[in-house]
Formats: structure tokens, sequence, C-alpha cells
């Protein structure tokens, strides 16, 4: 059960606005070294799990500086997932990748998969395509205050995400809290899978 809800976090991943006029590197901060470590919990206590992210050298990907993102957790093989932004928003480019220490860049998708997207305001929306059919995003809040392990953030935004299937069934619902000058600091999905996810620490 650890596994299923790790690899379920992985792929629904990366957990993902700013008042008008903010800089989106406040809310999702993107440079060489950073550490951010989550405790995820599952219905059950003994399905928590811990995930760690760290951002490695960037990399031009598909015309795009796409900064890698070491992700480890309970299954013992990192994968690497990459980040980059435009004028449009916060994106990943491909899907998760197992770890080698020189990919080449035409074995990696070309898709992008937006985090965020400009403006960072309130009812702000995308979508991106999911596996199981559409995935639909929105800015429902820029000023909540929210607690968590690593301490308490103020003026976080929340994204509200919504996977819905070919049919329009909605199959998955998750709330992502992102904090200025840290990231994403806490998820609540339900659905398919149900957890939790915390900010334990940070480092930039």
């Amino acid at each position: 059960m650890r596994k299923k809800l790790f690899c379920f976090l992985f792929i629904a991943y990366f957990f993902i606005v700013l008042p008008t006029g903010s800089s989106d590197k406040d809310y999702y901060p993107l440079s060489e070294d950073q550490l951010w470590e989550y405790e995820i919990t599952g219905e059950k206590p003994e399905q928590s799990v811990n995930l760690r992210f760290e951002t490695g050298k960037p990399r031009n990907l598909h015309g795009y500086e796409a900064m890698p993102l070491l992700v480890s957790g309970p299954t013992g093989r990192p994968n690497v997932v990459f980040m980059s932004k435009n004028h449009i928003g916060i994106f990943q480019i491909g899907g998760p990748q197992e770890l080698h220490s020189a990919l080449p860049s035409e074995d990696i998708p070309s898709e992008l998969t937006y985090i965020l997207k400009f403006p960072l305001d309130i009812e702000t929306s995308w979508h991106n395509k999911h596996p199981n059919g559409m995935e639909l995003s929105q800015i429902e809040s820029i000023s909540d205050t929210v607690t968590v392990p690593a301490g308490t953030f103020i003026q976080c935004i929340l994204v509200r995400t919504v996977v819905k299937t070919s049919s329009g069934a909605q199959q998955s619902e998750k709330a992502t809290w992102f904090a200025p000058g840290v990231g994403p600091i806490k998820e609540v999905s339900q659905g398919q899978v149900n957890y939790v996810m915390q900010l334990k620490s940070f480092r930039h």
C-alpha cells in the first residue's frame, strides 16, 4: 500500500499563485540546491511515507531552461522531473523519468503539464491531460494562513484541482497550498487515493 500511495503521488504531482503583481519565484522557487521534505499520510497511520525533492543544475530541454527535480521516496529508486516556466506559467516537461547520469533530451517527452498559469490571481484556471481523462485546476484563494510541521505560513495560495474522466465523471479532487518564498507546503487529496501531504522542512 505504501508503494501504491507513493506511485500515485508521483504521477499526480508536482504539488501547485500569487497576489496580482507578485513574482512567480516567490511561490514556486526554482533554483539550484533547493530541498523540500514532505510527510504524506494515508487513510491509516501505517500508510505514512516521506518524500524528498531536491533541485540540481539546469539544462536545456526542448528549447527551455529546465530545472531537474530529483524525487526520492520509499521505493528506494529515485526519479527526476524537469520543471521550467514561460510567459504562460510554470510547467513540467514530459513525465517522471528514471534517474540516469546523462539522460538524452530526445528520450524525454516534450509535452508540457502546467502547474501554475498566469495571471496568478483568484479564478485563473487551466487544464492538463490526465491518464484517466482531464485535470482541471483553478486558483481559489491568495490569502490563506496554513500551519504544517515546517511552520505557519501566511498569504498562501490555494489551487483546487479536479480530475474528470472522458465521460465527465469526477474521479478525484485535491487542494494544494503554496507559500511565498517556499513553494508547495500542503496538499489534501480525496478520491482514487486519499492522503494529506505536509512540508516538514525546506532549504534554499
